[in-house]
């Protein structure tokens, strides 16, 4: 019996968004996502905690595990000032469900705050996807790590 393979977000994709906030969502990210009773494919969206720089797309299981970090991280105490930080976390995070052609719709107000317009970078972070908007992406610092950073890639001057 083959085992289940598990469910991931790996690679890049670039994608267009339409005048209603729709994008493509690469099929390999549509596999990692779950499946409702009639097998469409859905999850949960939210705003990049730290800066609302990209939007980040999981299944139920990558989001709960999400959650469960945040259970010892900045929402780990009580009071008045943690009850605002997951006020103003959960204001922006989003269920969806993909419609018949494969297609995300990101909120208006995710894209306006995420500065995405009519291009966008999904990237799979093994967990979750990241969409940024294209020109965030291109400009973004490049780690140490990165293969582009260490071989003097397109973007970085020699």
């Amino acid at each position: 019996m083959t085992p289940a393979r598990r469910k991931r977000f790996l690679g890049p994709s670039e994608h267009t968004v339409d005048k209603k906030g729709r994008m493509s969502f690469a099929k390999r990210f549509q596999d990692a996502l779950d499946r409702d009773e009639e097998n469409r494919p859905y999850g949960v969206m939210c705003l990049e905690p730290s800066h609302g720089r990209c939007i980040w797309v999981f299944n139920d299981e990558g989001f709960d595990r999400e959650m469960e970090g945040f259970g010892t991280g900045a929402f780990a105490a009580e009071g008045a000032a943690d009850l605002d930080s997951q006020r103003d976390f959960f204001e922006f995070v989003a269920e969806f469900t993909l419609d018949t052609s494969g297609r995300l719709v990101l909120p208006a107000r995710f894209r306006e705050i995420a500065g995405i317009e009519d291009e966008v970078v999904a990237v799979g972070m093994r967990s979750r996807a990241e969409i940024w908007s294209k020109d965030r992406w291109d400009d973004r610092h490049r780690g140490s790590k990165s293969p582009l950073h260490r071989a003097g890639g397109p973007e970085v001057e020699a």
